[in-house]
Order: structure tokens, then sequence, then C-alpha cells
């Protein structure tokens, strides 16, 4: 298995003046002689009449089973109808304007969608080796069809520490995303999955085994049905982590090998150290997207697209000054003479 650099070298950091588009932090993927396995799909269908029953599934979806208040114990917590909640879950159906799943947002827009908020969740990730990693959420934001109750797609905004938040550069709409994840025709989504075998929770346990969660601020999480280089179409997850502690030490790739061989990698050593990793802006390697397979449970690749719409202020103006400095140590070049004038 290969690791996955999480800051690459940019081509030229003069193109980030213009925005990020052009300067992408490719993926890393498997190789193209590698196939995919043929997965059917029996899709189910739900119409989801009520509010309580959008609620109902987008818990599942999650993969929470109580939804819990600040501080309280969710273990001494049996139904739903006990939690003295001060902000109560919500959902609201009602016609799409818009949307931001890359690749099939032009489906979803004007069709019927209930968004349900779940404020105040916990998660338990359970991994492969027995450990279990419990998640607090501020609140996680679910979009379902009305009309057949398809995912499309979840939110998760993490409990965060006062003065730890990081803010994060604004996400790309559907359509530059789109762009991005599919430069060069490798990444396809072709249609939601509908109902997945996995919840979110899964996934993330998944992920969990393989690198460690960390620290981080939003998931932005899709489950639709998936293919790469032109290979057989799977359902998978894609799981977009941001707003990544950046600042943890990371090990060489050698050390980082080892570790994710033997399953105990961390985000934080998913890299090689760069001289240069202070001039690259965080928002360019403070996120990582993964994608684990819906049918099998197992983690495929990741990688650092779609890069944000844009770099934030305080970063561009980092960027600019080291294009001037860049200018500045440049010699200049002078044009030869001609013909002795």
């Amino acid at each position: 298995m290969r690791v996955i650099s999480i800051v690459t070298v940019l081509g030229s950091i003069a193109t980030l003046t213009g925005g990020v588009s052009g300067a992408q932090v490719s993926p890393i993927y498997p190789s193209s002689s590698t196939k995919l396995p043929k997965s059917e799909l029996v899709k189910q269908s739900l119409n989801i009449e009520s509010e309580a029953a959008a609620i109902a599934l987008a818990m599942k979806l999650v993969g929470c089973e109580v939804l819990t208040p600040k501080h309280t114990d969710a273990d001494t917590l049996s139904s739903v109808a006990e939690l003295p909640q001060t902000i109560p879950p919500t959902a609201i159906r009602h016609r799409a304007d818009s949307d931001a799943t890359p690749f099939l947002s032009g489906t979803i827009v004007g069709s019927w969608v209930w968004d349900v908020e779940l404020p105040n969740v916990a998660i338990a990730i359970n991994t492969k080796s027995g450990l279990a990693l419990s998640l607090q959420a501020k609140r996680v934001k679910v979009r379902l069809s009305a009309t057949n109750g398809d995912l499309i797609s979840i939110l998760f905004e993490s409990e965060v520490a006062d003065g730890a938040e990081q803010e994060l550069a604004p996400y790309p709409d559907a359509k530059m995303a789109a762009e991005y994840i599919g430069r060069g025709g490798e990444e396809v989504w072709h249609a939601l999955v509908g109902q997945p075998k996995l919840s979110l929770a899964d996934a993330l346990g998944c992920i969990h085994t393989q690198f460690g969660l960390g620290k981080f601020q939003e998931i932005r999480a899709h489950c639709v049905m998936w293919s790469m280089m032109g290979q057989a179409q799977r359902p998978a997850w894609s799981v977009h982590v941001r707003g990544l502690d950046a600042s943890q030490d990371v090990e060489s790739s050698t050390e980082a090998q080892q570790r994710l061989e033997s399953g105990k990698a961390r985000f934080s050593e998913l890299g090689e150290p760069l001289a240069e990793e202070s001039t690259i802006p965080l928002s360019l390697r403070n996120h990582l997207r993964h994608v684990v397979f819906d049918d099998t449970g197992e983690w495929y690749t990741a990688g650092t697209t779609p890069q944000p719409a844009r770099l934030l202020d305080s970063e561009m103006k980092k960027v600019e000054e080291l294009l001037k400095q860049s200018r500045k140590s440049t010699p200049a070049v002078t044009a030869p003479s001609q013909g002795g004038k």
C-alpha cells in the first residue's frame, strides 16, 4: 500500500494568485491496472412522508442511536423521547433550489428533499482492533430525497474546543468540485446509492482503522455509485475530512509506510516532511478525502481533491508577499546585444 502525501509541492505558487484552480494537489490513486470487482446494487426505495420518519432515517444513516445534549452521558439514555432536548432535531421538506453534490447536483436541484438537522450528536466509531472512539458533533445536517429516501449528503460539524477552531476556506460548488475530482477522467460519481449498507459511523471506522481520525472540524460525506479510470461502478462513500490539525509532526515516508502497513498510521503521518511546508497555504493541506467501498467496508484511496474554491484572504496576502520576494531574488535577464550596437 502506498503512502499518501498530504503536502505536495505545487507546480507554480504564482497560479495561486488567481485562485486555487490550476494548483491542485492531486490524489494518490492505485495503479490503473488494479481491477475492481463488479458490484451488483439492489436499490431500495422509501417514501418519507413525515418529519419523524425523516429524522429516524437520518439518524440511521449517520449511525447515531440517540441525540445527546451537551455534557450528557449517552449510555444513560434509552430513547429520544427521554432526552431533555433544548434544541430538538428538525426536518424540513422543500423543493431544492441548490445542491453541492459533485456530478449529481443537476438531478437533485428542483426535486423534493428533506433537510434534517440533528443537534448535539454522539456516534461511536468501532474499529477492527476492538477500540472504540466517540465523536461529538455540535450538529449533523443530512439531506434525503423525499420521494425515495436516497441519501444525498451528510455534513458532520465537529464539537471543537473554544479557541481551537480554524477558519475554513470556502468549499467549491458542485460544478467546480466535479471538475477537480474528475480531472483526467479518473474519478466519476454516477448516481446516488440510495440506502447505503454502511452508516457514516461504519465508514469512519474503516478510516480510523487505517489512519486514525485525529482532530477535525467537519466531514462532508456522500454515498454514490463510483468508478475510477473506467473500472466497473461500485457503491462507495466519499468522506472528506476538513479542518485537520496540520500542525502535528509528520513522520518520514519510510516510517509512515511501516505504520500504514501495520494498520497504526495516523493522519499526521501520511506525508513527507518538506522544508517548504510553511509556504504552502494551510487551506491546501488541512483536509483529506477518503473513498471507502460500501459493499465491503474496504478503504480504497484518499487524496486532497477537491481543493477549496479560493484561499482565505490572509493566505492570499502571504502568497502575494512570497511572490514579491521571489521576483526580487530572481536576477534580471539582459537581452544580448545585436551587431555591436
